[in-house]
C-alpha cells in the first residue's frame, strides 16, 4: 500500500500556519478594494484586482495568493497610486500536499507521535525522515522504521509551497506604508455566450424575446462582488490584447426603445467590437454557470415561413415522381428599434416556445444565431412541420439538339412540373417553394408568378388553404 493510500491512517500535521520570509509581504482577497472581469467568448477574461497592500521600503517581494490557477503571468500588468515598479513576476504553482510537504522534510527532523491502541497515550519523539518512496521510512533512536499508523507532526510549512496558485512579485518603489495596487492579467477558464428565450404569439406574427449572458467558471478561484463586463466578438489570439486606462469603459445609458433598462445589460460600441455590461455586481463562482440577463423586448413583430428547396439537377434529365417530402418551418425578423430591438445582438442560441391550448409552453425548435448588427435580419429554422407536404412531379420532358453558328451541336432541354402542396393544419399557410435553376434556364410559363431571389434561384409562393391543398405548375427551358 503506497502512503498516499495510507492518509486515512497517516495524520501529517504542521504546528504553524503558512511562513514568509521577513523580506516578504503577503496579499490575499481579504485585502482586495476592487474586483472587474471582462469575460470574452473565447474561454478567456481580463481579470483587474484592486487590493490595499502593504509595502516594504524600496525593494521588497509580495506574493500574491488568490489568483486564477490558469493566469497567464505574462500579461500581468500592475498600476498603484505610489511609484511601484514590477521587476520581475513568478507564477507558481507548487501546492501544499501531504506529498509535496513530505518532500520538502526529507533529511529533516520532524516529530513522531504514537498512539497506544490499548490506553489511547500518546508518546512523541523527534525522528529523521528519510524517504518517502512507496511509505515513509524514518530513523528514530538510532534505528531505522517504516511509518504505518503513527503520525508525523512537522515544524511549519516550507517557503514556497501554498495552498493554492500564488504570484511572487520582485517590487521596486515601496513606501513601507499601505498603498492600493490594480493587477491586470489574463486567464483562461472563464467564456460566456448569449442565451435567448423567445415566445411566439398564437397568431405566428410577434414575440416576445429574452436575453441572458451564460457566464462558465472553470479557472480555479472564486470571483465575488465583481463588476462584470462581456465582449461580443471574435478576437485573434495572438495579437496584444488592449490596455484599458483606469477602470475599464463604463457602459453609457442606451436609448432602447422597447427595451428594459431596469435589470438588463447597457452595451456600447468599443473598438471593433461590443461590450455589455452587468448592470449590478455579481459572484462568478468556480466550477459554476452563472446567468444574467442581457435584454429584453416585448413585442417583435416575426414572420413564419414554411419552405421546400429543389434541386437544380433534376431539370437536366428525365424524372418520376418524388416522395413526399415534409416543409421546414422558419421565424424570421429584424432588429430594428421600430420592431422592439435596435441594439448589436451576441452570437448565441435562440430557443422559440409557443403557448398550447391550456397555456402550457411547448419548444417549437431552437436555432444558432449569429452576431447580429443593427438592422440586421435573422431568418432561424425549427425544424420540419408533421402535416404540410409537397410531392414534386415531372410531367412532360424533351430534348433537342441546337447547331450553333460554328457548327457546335448543344441541347436544349424543356421540362413540365407538377408541385402538389398539401396542408393539414386548421388555418391557411403560405408555402415558399425555393428553386435552383441551372445556369441559362429560364420559366416559359407557369400558373402562379415566380421571383428571382437571385440569379439562379426562383421563389414561388403558394397560398394552401386550410386541411386543402394547391398545385404549382410550370415549364422550365434549359440551353
Amino acid at each position: 500500500m503506497s502512503l498516499l493510500q495510507k492518509l486515512p491512517f497517516l495524520m501529517l500535521t504542521a504546528f504553524c500556519p503558512l511562513v514568509v520570509s521577513a523580506s516578504n509581504y503577503e496579499s490575499s482577497a481579504l485585502d482586495r478594494q476592487d474586483l472587474s472581469l471582462t469575460v470574452y467568448e473565447q474561454a478567456q477574461a481580463l481579470v483587474r484586482d484592486t487590493r490595499s497592500v502593504k509595502t516594504g521600503q524600496g525593494r521588497f517581494s509580495l506574493v500574491v495568493q488568490d489568483v486564477s490557477g490558469q493566469i497567464q503571468p505574462e500579461t500581468l500588468m500592475l498600476e498603484s497610486n505610489g511609484r511601484l515598479r514590477l521587476s520581475s513576476a513568478t507564477f507558481n504553482t507548487a501546492l501544499l500536499t501531504p506529498m509535496t510537504l513530505m518532500k520538502a522534510y526529507i533529511g529533516k527532523d520532524v516529530t513522531l507521535v504514537h498512539t497506544n491502541p490499548a490506553t489511547g497515550q500518546e508518546t512523541m519523539k523527534r525522528a529523521k525522515l528519510l524517504s518517502m518512496n512507496g511509505g515513509g521510512v524514518i530513523q528514530v533512536d538510532g534505528h531505522i522504521e517504516t511509518v504505518s499508523a503513527d503520525r508525523l507532526v512537522f515544524d511549519k510549512v516550507p517557503e514556497g509551497l501554498y495552498p493554492s496558485p500564488v504570484l511572487m512579485l520582485d517590487l521596486q518603489g515601496g513606501s513601507g506604508s499601505m498603498q492600493n495596487v490594480t493587477f491586470d492579467y489574463l486567464t483562461g477558464g472563464l467564456s460566456w455566450q448569449a442565451d435567448y428565450t423567445a415566445v411566439v404569439d398564437r397568431h405566428d406574427d410577434r414575440m416576445s424575446l429574452v436575453s441572458w449572458a451564460v457566464i462558465g467558471n472553470s479557472s480555479g478561484i472564486d470571483y465575488r462582488n465583481a463588476k462584470v463586463q462581456l465582449l461580443s466578438g471574435k478576437q485573434a489570439q495572438a495579437v496584444a490584447y488592449p490596455r484599458f486606462g483606469g477602470m475599464l469603459m463604463a457602459a453609457k445609458s442606451m436609448d432602447a426603445g422597447g427595451m428594459r433598462e431596469n435589470d438588463t445589460a447597457s452595451e456600447e460600441a468599443f473598438s471593433d467590437y461590443h461590450l455589455y455590461t452587468v448592470p449590478t455586481r455579481v459572484d462568478v463562482l468556480d466550477k459554476q454557470t452563472s446567468r444574467h440577463r442581457l435584454l429584453e423586448a416585448d413585442s417583435i413583430n416575426v414572420l413564419k415561413e414554411y419552405s421546400f428547396n429543389g434541386n437544380q439537377w433534376a431539370y437536366e434529365s428525365r424524372q418520376g415522381q418524388a416522395e413526399p417530402v415534409h416543409a421546414r418551418t422558419s421565424i424570421s425578423f429584424d432588429n430594428r428599434k421600430r420592431d422592439g430591438l435596435g441594439i448589436p445582438l451576441p452570437r448565441g442560441t435562440i430557443r422559440f416556445y409557443q403557448e398550447d391550448k391550456s397555456g402550457n409552453r411547448q419548444l417549437l425548435g431552437q436555432s444558432a444565431i449569429n452576431h447580429t448588427p443593427v438592422d440586421g435580419h435573422l431568418q432561424l429554422n425549427l425544424g420540419e412541420v408533421f402535416d404540410v407536404t409537397m410531392i414534386r412531379k415531372q410531367t412532360d420532358y424533351t430534348q433537342r439538339s441546337v447547331v450553333k453558328k460554328d457548327g457546335e451541336k448543344a441541347y436544349q432541354t424543356e421540362s413540365s412540373w407538377e408541385i402538389a402542396l398539401s396542408n393539414g393544419q386548421s388555418k391557411a399557410i403560405t408555402a415558399k417553394v425555393i428553386e435552383p435553376l441551372p445556369e441559362n434556364a429560364k420559366v416559359i410559363s407557369e400558373n402562379y408568378s415566380h421571383k428571382k431571389e437571385d440569379a439562379s434561384t426562383a421563389v414561388w409562393h403558394v397560398l394552401v388553404p386550410a386541411k386543402g391543398k394547391a398545385v404549382l405548375k410550370y415549364k422550365v427551358r434549359v440551353n
